[in-house]
């Protein structure tokens, strides 16, 4: 089974280290593919490289063309 976390930091918040500690639990065993997707990037290469943490950055020109269209300021 395949399982991928997406969240906006793998630190930082009660529930983004809950989110990475599912992701760790899950990564144990031994039938599950687990990855953690996060927006921003992490400091700590080796940490990332060992808990399969993955940096997914998403452009302001998406956040500003979904504002712009449903007029939100």
């Amino acid at each position: 089974m395949k399982i991928v976390h997406i969240s906006s930091a793998a630190t930082g918040g009660g529930a983004a280290i809950a989110a990475l500690r599912l992701h760790q639990s899950l990564m144990k065993q031994p039938d599950i593919e687990s990855d953690f997707i996060q927006r921003f990037h992490i400091d700590d290469k080796a940490f990332a490289e060992a808990n399969n943490i993955h940096p997914a950055p998403i452009g302001r020109s998406l956040i500003l063309r979904a504002r712009k269209k449903y007029n939100i300021h």
